[in-house]
């Protein structure tokens, strides 16, 4: 699913861009650590607090001063901060660094639109007129409200919700599971197996809200809500 995408920040004019990626020439963020790009999904409600940026310097020249970095989907075109912090960094020319994203980002409805979303990324240098590239990730977002969807959770239960101390997992097709994952209602992930498990002890758990992700092998994600008491 690729768009024309119009980006834009605050006090810098953008051109529209097309897909492929612009050909490099400065600052561009190469990769996103710990952000929920495919084949994760992204949870509606979730806070994501351990991102971090990977920026290299594609330029001849080295960079010192603040790096912010915004991201839009193509969806609904809404552009949101994954970095605010305006302390001065320096990036040798052909060198990287990993700066933290803000904490608490959350995936909302006003960002992104339910299923596959194209997200740019791309950082803003205040006072500067330093290049930068823009980065693009694919990003299969999921609304709370969906969760529940029969044909979505088709095939796989489980029980007892809420849970104690153990919780059970059912599948019609067990061997089309090749991996379930486990996240805490701040989206830190718990487990990550490529078993499709029969049951978890979940007494050790804090009482609250978890998801469980369970990606199948056609590529196909099922996202079950619970909760532990």
């Amino acid at each position: 699913m690729k768009k024309n995408l119009l980006l834009f920040a605050p006090f810098v004019l953008w051109l529209c861009l097309m897909l492929p990626v612009h050909a490099q020439s400065g600052l561009k963020v190469d990769s996103l650590i710990d952000f929920p790009a495919l084949p994760d999904t992204a949870l509606q409600g979730l806070v994501y607090d351990s991102v971090k940026i990977q920026i290299h310097n594609y330029s001849g020249n080295p960079y010192t001063g603040s790096v912010e970095v915004f991201m839009m989907a193509d969806s609904l075109f809404n552009v949101d901060t994954l970095r605010n912090d305006t302390t001065a960094v320096f990036i040798p020319s052909g060198g990287d660094v990993i700066l933290n994203a803000r904490p608490g980002i959350v995936f909302n409805p006003g960002n992104f639109a339910a299923g596959d979303n194209i997200v740019v990324v791309w950082p803003y240098l205040r006072l500067s007129t330093f290049p930068v590239d823009s980065f693009y990730v694919h990003v299969y977002y999921t609304m709370l409200t969906g969760l529940d969807d029969p044909e979505i959770q088709e095939g796989i239960v489980l029980y007892p919700v809420p849970a104690r101390q153990v919780l059970r997992f059912t599948y019609t097709q067990r061997e089309s599971i090749e991996q379930v994952r486990i996240f805490d209602s701040l989206g830190q992930m718990l487990l990550d197996t490529p078993v499709p498990m029969e049951t978890l002890d979940v007494t050790s758990y804090p009482a609250g809200i978890y998801y469980v992700s369970l990606l199948r092998k056609d590529g196909s994600r099922v996202v079950k809500k619970i909760l532990k008491l």
